[in-house]
């Protein structure tokens, strides 16, 4: 499962991008992402999403927490993200990468903010 529009820079319709971060552990996927350096192994994402969630730090988030989230993401949430361009989950190294259109949207954002 690799996402084929990495290097799309166009925009996401905005009713599918309402859709696909309606959901809160995405939107964590998505923010995490963002601010870990990519390309970020899956593991450590799960642990950054799962610290999220509980509003731990990453060393702090029990086993049970992290195989939740982990399960979660493999199972349903990187798909989706992957198949709607949002990023590149790179299955045999196990990692994944924010496709461009939402780095650079990121970037125009932070730089709008400053």
């Amino acid at each position: 499962m690799t996402g084929g529009g990495g290097e799309d820079d166009t925009d996401l319709d905005p009713g599918k991008a309402f859709s696909l971060l309606s959901n809160e552990r995405r939107r964590h996927v998505v923010d995490a992402c963002l601010e870990l350096e990519t390309p970020v192994e899956l593991s450590r994402l799960a642990r950054a999403v799962a610290a999220r969630e509980t509003d731990k730090a990453p060393s702090a988030v029990s086993e049970r927490e992290y195989r939740r989230v982990y399960v979660a993401l493999t199972q349903r949430h990187v798909a989706i993200l992957t198949d709607a361009d949002v990023i590149d989950f790179h299955e045999q190294e196990q990692v994944i990468t924010v496709a461009f259109r939402v780095y650079k949207s990121w970037c125009c954002e932070r730089i709008a903010a400053s």
